[in-house]
């Protein structure tokens, strides 16, 4: 049947038998007729917006997700790596010299390369910043994360040095930093003077226990502030204040030990006749406590032998004005010290005497000056232990 045929057929059908009027070729050929061109036009670009806004919706949900840091780092935009360096009862942090967190104590350490492993970053930071990697052990690794959308990921790699190593590494600092300091961890600075690194090491709970799980058996880590007493010396001047506490005056004394013994000095003055060590009061030309310790000592027994600072205690006592701090370094010798070297000024002691440490600590009270007496009482046998390597 012809086209024609099926309209006509169409036409004779009775309009009560439609639901609309007959369908005419007029009706038929309207359909493929082309749509007005404002219309055209309109729908040219209702299409043009929507792709327009398909792609922006897709490059927003593209930069959603990197600003979230799904990224093979497992959500870091920024991924770093530090060595916590251990020895003894104390680490060495670093003073940085730089527009970021300036004038912070912090770790050696810094940003990854691209592929490059944690432990490896560690160690080229370290050799950059301090001029050569220290022989030290591995003893674990910390991931702290920071930033608003915990996307800046910092590997603290926690390594112990043992004697023999910290007395030969001499850090040659670059220019990203002002001073290295070995800390005691048990007194470490407050919050605010350390790197936001270190920082959160110490205040998330989490990550202070696995640190405490990485050190070696015994050391005690600072509280969330500085330990009481343990304020840096260099950091208060005299008549200064300590928290609510006024700092009337600050001193400093060496304890040289070498083989089980430290060297002793029996008093003229302040105490005399008793045990004490090489000190005195710090002056406005010292640099800082250890500057103090280090002139009192060549004042009191000429030359000392060499050594290194192993570890201190910070001692506060009340006076009528105010707190009397005075840190007392703790330095071991160059072997044989004890046996070979010998007091060439002894103008404010009766004598010089190396004393084997574990009798040291057997002495009455009564027999030692106060600031003595305090650094070899139980509070301070971990810190003497590790500093002298003899078991208390």
């Amino acid at each position: 049947m012809s086209g024609t045929a099926a309209y006509k057929s169409l036409e004779t059908e009775k309009a009560d038998d439609l639901d609309d009027a007959p369908i005419t070729e007029h009706d038929l050929e309207a359909v493929y007729e082309e749509p007005p061109p404002k219309l055209a036009a309109a729908r040219t670009a209702v299409c043009a917006a929507a792709v327009v806004v398909s792609a922006i919706a897709c490059l927003f949900v593209v930069a959603l997700i990197f600003h979230h840091g799904m990224n093979i780092d497992g959500g870091a935009e920024k991924v770093g790596a530090g060595l916590f360096l251990v020895s003894g009862t104390d680490v060495l942090l670093l003073l940085r010299n730089s527009k970021h967190n300036d004038k912070t104590w912090g770790l050696p350490g810094g940003n990854s390369d691209k592929g490059e492993r944690i432990l490896d970053t560690a160690k080229r930071e370290a050799t950059e910043e301090m001029g050569s990697m220290p022989s030290c052990n591995v003893l674990g690794q910390i991931l702290t994360r920071r930033g608003k959308q915990q996307q800046k990921h910092y590997t603290v790699v926690v390594c112990q040095m043992d004697a023999a190593a910290r007395m030969a590494f001499k850090p040659r600092l670059n220019s990203e930093h002002r001073e290295a300091r070995w800390w005691p961890l048990a007194g470490l600075p407050s919050p605010e003077e350390l790197h936001p690194v270190v920082a959160l090491l110490l205040q998330d709970p989490g990550l202070k226990a696995q640190l405490v799980a990485a050190l070696p058996a015994g050391l005690q880590l600072a509280s969330n502030a500085t330990a009481a007493g343990a304020v840096p010396a260099q950091a208060l001047g005299p008549s200064s204040e300590a928290g609510d506490e006024i700092i009337d005056k600050r001193g400093a004394s060496m304890l040289l030990g070498d083989s089980g013994k430290v060297l002793l000095m029996r008093k003229l003055k302040h105490g005399p006749g008793k045990w004490g060590m090489p000190g005195g009061s710090q002056d406005s030309k010292d640099a800082d406590a250890l500057a103090a310790a280090e002139r009192e000592l060549r004042s009191e027994i000429g030359e000392p032998p060499q050594h290194d600072v192993r570890g201190q205690v910070v001692v506060k006592r009340r006076g009528k004005h105010g707190i009397k701090l005075h840190t007392v370094y703790l330095a071991a010798t160059a072997a044989g010290a004890s046996t070979g070297f010998r007091a060439t000024k002894l103008d404010d002691h009766y004598e010089a005497q190396w004393v084997d440490l574990k009798e040291a600590i057997q002495l009455p009270a009564s027999q030692l000056h106060p600031l003595l007496a305090e650094v070899l009482s139980s509070e301070n046998r971990a810190a003497l232990s590790a500093a002298f390597g003899v078991q208390l």
